[in-house]
Parts: C-alpha cells; structure tokens; sequence
C-alpha cells in the first residue's frame, strides 16, 4: 500500500508543474502524501517525489524566488516576507524526516501492541 501511495504522489507533484497559480499547493500536498508513504516504509517514490518538487519549487517558482530574493534587497523587508521559503523547507523536509523518524514510530507502536512489519502496512 505504501508503494501506491508513492506513485499517487509522484503523479501529483507531475501535475503540479502544469497547473497555473496553485501549482505549489498542490506541490506541497504531494509532499505530505509522500510524508505518509515513507511512514508506511517506501523510500523510493517518496525520495523521487521530494527531489522533483524540490526541483519545481526552487527552479520554476517565481513567487518562491521573490521571496528568496526579497530580503536581502530590501532591509526593512517585514518577517513575512520569509513565510514562502520557510513553507517550502518544511514540506521538503517533510518526507525525509519521516523517513529517519519511522524506526522510532515502529517502536511506540509495538510497545501498544501494534506490530508494523519490515515492509511497511499496519498488521
């Protein structure tokens, strides 16, 4: 099940390059589906989602390149400014922290009884 949800994440953050203004909405909720494949145990679709909407988000983004470039232009830039950056790092690392943090996850889980195997699934 975590592999077809890897795959429906990858599809999503494919889209996202073509739809017009809501494309990094859309990026991030490929990111958070991801986040849940890789708690369920995949690691490739979850690491190939976050790499291209790492690519689409820091490459092909003009409102997330503004915001990068906004502060250092301008000293007087207010602490929102930042907000577009700060949204995107988190949702990258998103996945990648849930794939360091899921051996810990399986360990509070089996200490209430839930055995989640190798290979991902809830049992």
């Amino acid at each position: 099940m975590g592999k077809g949800i890897g795959i429906a994440a990858l599809v999503i953050v494919i889209v996202s390059f073509v739809v017009p203004f809501i494309g990094n909405f859309v990026a991030y909720f490929a990111l958070v589906i991801a986040s849940i494949a890789a708690l369920m145990g995949e690691k490739t679709f979850a690491i190939a989602t976050t790499v291209i909407a790492f690519a689409k988000m820091f490459f092909m983004s003009p409102l997330l390149m503004a915001s990068m470039y906004l502060p250092f232009s301008d000293s007087s830039a207010p602490l929102g400014a930042y907000s577009a950056l700060i949204l995107t790092v988190f949702f990258v690392a998103l996945p990648i922290v849930c794939m360091l943090c899921r051996p810990a996850i399986r360990g509070i889980f089996r200490s209430i009884g839930i055995q989640i195997p190798a290979g991902g699934g809830i049992e």
